[in-house]
């Protein structure tokens, strides 16, 4: 299996919070060597992970969209994971424009490098 499907797969265990760049270098070799049995090198994890963001098509096509988390205080980028169930679920409770009031709700900038 591919690292990025590998990558994809792991999307669910953290759909709908916030995930450093770091972490991700770090759980994702975690996660195939458990779940696959295979090694995956962290630096090759970044590079996929920048692809990944990049890749909208293939994202939605695997039900995932990948936003910047905009209320991060950290200098690490962190990213919001959501399943596009779950994106279309909450444009239902109000136009974009309501919840752009809202100044603790997430911005949902999608991530472009």
């Amino acid at each position: 299996m591919k690292t990025k499907a590998i990558m994809v797969r792991f999307l669910d265990t953290y759909s709908g919070t916030s995930i450093s760049s770091h972490t991700l270098q770090l759980a994702i070799p975690e996660f195939a060597l458990k779940v696959y049995g295979k090694y995956v090198n962290p630096e090759t994890v970044s590079r996929e992970w920048r692809k990944l963001r990049d890749d909208k098509k293939y994202l939605e096509q695997n039900g995932y969209s990948i936003i910047e988390d905009m209320l991060n205080k950290s200098r690490e980028k962190k990213f919001i994971i959501r399943r596009l169930s779950e994106v279309h679920r909450d444009s239902s409770k109000g136009s974009k424009e309501q919840r752009d009031d809202n100044p603790t709700d997430r911005s949902e900038k999608t991530i472009t490098a």
